[in-house]
């Protein structure tokens, strides 16, 4: 962050009244409850230093660039990491699994990342919590209500200029093929269950009801966020703007771990799309995590 702006938030911050409350417990556990501990993971994981703009781009790509790397660290979610905590450099913004959500690709692949995204796409999913591709939930959700939604059009289109011109990873990993009686089990479940909002073809109503066909978050390399959204569903963001929340319902109650991986392989292969198969023992951990039950 620049000088500047941390002096800001701070101005903002003295601005509020003060509260009395308790100081919590340091409950990290050893050794990242001492503080001079990191020191060693500082030496080799943090660059100090501020942003410097990159004089090749325009005003508009750097705003978008400090934004997501400074003030938005979209990273700290969008970034895979290593077993010390720390993000894996050269996998920057390719996705990352956290709090049983997967956080996906905001690379240019054209699956499960932004490349068959418009910037207006991104602008209006950052403001609206939601496009014609999909809506906002879990965490993100609250990412747009707190944060991007308050942004002015401005600085949403700067991020969507960054973005838009991230790379797709050098190396995309090819999907592997699920079984045909999967898949023929997984369209039967989803006929029955889900084809009255996403239509038989997948393409859902604009606005309400998000495609699956193309749809990124079908097709991200870890089925983690797909998995969770049958099993437990969702309520996604409500804004300002779009002030009525979209409500997909748990079906954990109605189909066992194997018709789950049975429909989510179905989805995540149909209509041109292209993802690894879901397996049983992908969907058990997550019931397991969600309702403390197997079924």
């Amino acid at each position: 962050m620049t000088r500047d702006d941390a002096l800001a938030i701070r101005a903002y911050l003295n601005s509020l009244d003060p509260v009395k409350a308790e100081r919590r417990p340091n409950d990290l556990i050893w050794p990242l409850n001492h503080r001079e501990m990191m020191a060693g993971w500082n030496e080799i994981f943090f660059t100090k230093g501020e942003f410097s703009p990159d004089p090749k781009k325009s005003a508009e790509w750097n705003r978008g660039a400090y934004l997501v790397e400074g003030l938005g660290h979209c990273g700290a979610c969008h970034t895979p990491t290593n077993f010390l905590g720390a993000a894996k450099a050269s996998e920057r913004l390719q996705g990352g699994t956290l709090q049983d959500w997967y956080a996906p690709d905001l690379a240019g692949e054209l699956r499960s990342g932004l490349g068959s995204w418009s910037a207006d796409d991104i602008v209006q999913f950052l403001k609206l919590g939601r496009n014609n591709r999909t809506a906002a939930y879990g965490p993100m959700a609250e990412v747009i209500t707190n944060s991007t939604s308050k942004l002015n059009d401005g600085d949403l289109k700067a991020i969507a200029t960054y973005l838009k011109d991230m790379p797709a990873p050098a190396t995309e990993k090819k999907p592997g093929k699920p079984d045909p009686k999967l898949v023929q089990a997984g369209k039967a479940i989803y006929i029955d269950n889900c084809s009255a909002c996403h239509r038989s073809n997948g393409e859902g109503t604009p606005g309400t009801f998000p495609s699956l066909k193309g749809d990124t978050t079908v097709q991200d390399r870890d089925p983690t966020t797909i998995i969770r959204l049958i099993l437990d569903g969702v309520h996604a963001v409500a804004t300002d703007a779009r002030p009525t929340p979209l409500s997909m319902p748990s079906f954990s109650w109605k189909l066992s771990d194997e018709q789950i991986a049975a429909v989510a392989s179905y989805i995540r292969s149909a209509w041109g799309n292209a993802a690894s198969p879901v397996s049983e023992s992908d969907v058990q951990p997550m019931r397991q995590v969600l309702h403390g039950t197997a079924k």
